[in-house]
């Protein structure tokens, strides 16, 4: 009775270290994650286009991970909900990103002059949708 209950117990601690290797490795990539968002949390505003390229880089493996691992339902609801929160984390940070590399691009730009050249544009492409028309009717009576 006493071998059965250690080999019990040697055959369930097996199993646990041996089914962990998947978790352990999705684990790892939950962390690589939070490291990376850590990171940009500091340095957010000193970053350079390069440098968030190196960060999507750095972060394409371990999302590849979690993705693979939620598809085949391999976390629980700690796990997925843990997800969720850094993948909102995320989006708040690329979003903060992306609205600084707009400013950044339509600093400085003539608003007033782009409306007017708006205005001419329409002016133009309605003289042209015109003239199609007009060729169009010609060709009508033609035939």
């Amino acid at each position: 009775m006493k071998k059965i209950i250690i080999t019990g117990i040697i055959a369930a601690l097996f199993l646990v270290g041996c089914g962990g290797g998947s978790q352990s490795t999705v684990d790892g990539a939950i962390s690589k994650l939070e490291k990376a968002l850590d990171k940009v949390d500091k340095n957010k505003g000193s970053m350079t286009p390069e440098a968030w390229q190196a960060l999507e880089a750095e972060m394409e493996e371990p999302l590849k991970i979690i993705n693979a691992a939620l598809e085949n339902n391999e976390l629980g609801m700690m796990g997925a909900l843990k997800v969720i929160g850094l993948v909102g984390r995320w989006a708040v940070v690329a979003m903060e990103y992306g609205v600084g590399q707009l400013e950044q691009e339509v600093s400085g730009y003539d608003w007033e002059n782009l409306g007017k050249e708006i205005e001419k544009s329409v002016d133009e492409f309605s003289k042209a949708i015109e003239s199609i028309g007009s060729t169009k009717n010609v060709e009508e009576a033609e035939d």
